[in-house]
């Protein structure tokens, strides 16, 4: 999806499309894209205490297992481990 955001951004910035914005109302397509993946089973993530930005990272990353419908792991199945 990340794809799709920057390209769609670059696409609204050109000069094409600068009177055509009702083209890309409905979005792009980006062939073989992959899609949304899911765990499989329990991870680890190995975490060093210094990067603070990290530890919210691993948040949300067991949030969305949690969150997961196609996914077999939960949320705890997601451990995070330190580094050190």
């Amino acid at each position: 999806e990340s794809l799709k955001a920057v390209a769609l951004r670059m696409l609204l910035h050109s000069p094409y499309y600068a009177s055509r914005l009702a083209e890309l109302d409905a979005g792009l397509m980006v062939p073989r894209q992959p899609g949304p993946c899911a765990f499989s089973g329990p991870v680890t993530i190995l975490a060093c205490r210094d990067n603070e930005g990290f530890f919210r990272l691993v948040e949300e990353v067991k949030t969305a297992a949690g969150e997961g419908r196609d996914s077999t792991a939960s949320a705890g199945a997601v451990a995070i481990r330190d580094a050190e």
